[in-house]
């Protein structure tokens, strides 16, 4: 790791950011920017800020100790527990999804072995649930593919 000032800098330039579209992005000056990629004084706040829009997750804050600070904004924060939530929900889902199902072809299976179905036996329901629940297994099957190509960890 390098020092704090040319990590910065470096993720500036990977990110493809002038030092303007940065602060701009940022909603700071660019003489922070600059402050900043020369090593002198800003605040947390400001860091944060800078951070949060480049391709960096840890910042050396000191070379000889390996100082480490947890640079992901807030919000940010919120957002990934968020979509953790949505993913554990998901899983959730398809668990209940795949038991309703084993319990749909349960109940089927003992109707028909203790009395027969008439002739043309329609279900009353305007929509078959065996229909619905393949559908929503479709759907929280989607939703974990995604959250999996995201990386997002539950």
């Amino acid at each position: 790791m390098g020092l704090l000032h040319d990590e910065l800098r470096k993720g500036r330039e990977r990110a493809g950011l002038s030092q303007q579209a940065l602060a701009d992005q940022a909603g700071i000056p660019r003489n922070q920017v600059v402050r900043a990629e020369r090593g002198e004084n800003i605040t947390v706040d400001t860091l944060r800020r800078i951070v949060a829009h480049l391709p960096l997750t840890t910042l050396s804050l000191l070379d000889t100790t390996e100082f480490r600070v947890d640079i992901v904004p807030e919000p940010e924060k919120l957002f990934l527990a968020a979509m953790q939530n949505v993913l554990q929900l998901a899983n959730a889902l398809n668990s209940a999804i795949r038991l309703a199902m084993e319990t749909r072809t349960a109940v089927e299976v003992t109707r028909r072995a203790a009395l027969p179905l008439p002739d043309g036996y329609k279900a009353s329901a305007d929509v078959d649930p065996l229909l619905l629940l393949r559908g929503l297994e479709r759907i929280a099957g989607e939703i974990d593919a995604l959250g999996k190509d995201m990386k997002i960890a539950s």
